[in-house]
């Protein structure tokens, strides 16, 4: 099979409604039986397992052994959650939340990685407070760094001009999926999400693919970055 061909048919099952459906039902961030994604999507449970049949082959999710009778699904890998993510913003209203929005897992919305960089409502928030003190500036499909953005970064070891010498697009806006604004995308984006790794500042749930946990000294770094912008 060749690559266009991968790609068509990897599109043609997540481009069913019914399998669509299933998947943003997985998106919640949690585990669900094929009774209840049979539910969500309003189908049989016959029909259910051979949509989930398809899904399983194209490895867009797979089983969660547990010491139960029910098999149970979730989301096969991170790369599928984001490709998922990345589709949702094709879509005609991008400032609508996703549906069920109210449903989703608190902690998938409120901190988790996108790709290389921190996206949720944290990331959000922290792009708003950059543009607040005109460390940023958006323009167009990008964001402008300023001269007060750059000495700010290097006061975080993160020096731009270095960053600049790379082939990837230095801050790209990346529209949130479940916040629908920009957080950080590009070389910057993932600068800062290493920053803040590093200094422990945030640090990545053991229990949940993706989800990003603030921690007692980013709650105290938080409130004094908010103070101050």
């Amino acid at each position: 099979m060749t690559f266009e061909e991968d790609i068509a048919n990897v599109a043609s099952i997540i481009g069913d409604k019914t399998r669509a459906t299933m998947l943003v039902a997985l998106m919640e961030g949690r585990s669900l039986t094929a009774g209840e994604l049979a539910l969500r999507a309003n189908i049989s449970p016959q029909t259910a397992s051979n949509h989930l049949k398809k899904m399983m082959d194209a490895k867009l999710i797979k089983y969660v052994p547990t010491p139960t009778r029910y098999r149970y699904y979730q989301i096969s890998s991170t790369s599928v959650a984001s490709a998922l993510e990345s589709l949702s913003l094709l879509t005609d209203s991008p400032k609508v939340r996703p549906p069920r929005h109210e449903k989703l897992d608190r902690d998938i919305c409120y901190a988790r990685t996108c790709y290389d960089h921190l996206a949720g409502e944290l990331g959000v928030l922290l792009t708003k407070k950059l543009q607040q003190q005109k460390y940023l500036q958006l323009n167009d499909s990008t964001f402008l760094i300023t001269e007060a953005g750059r000495n700010y970064f290097k006061t975080l070891g993160i020096d731009c001009a270095t960053l600049e010498k790379h082939r990837r697009q230095l801050a790209k806006p990346c529209l949130d999926w479940t916040e629908r604004e920009y957080h950080i995308a590009g070389s910057l984006g993932d600068a800062l999400l290493n920053y803040l790794l590093d200094n422990r500042l945030i640090i990545r749930s053991k229990e949940k693919s993706r989800v990003i946990k603030l921690t007692t000294a980013g709650q105290l770094w938080l409130k004094d970055f908010e103070r101050v912008t």
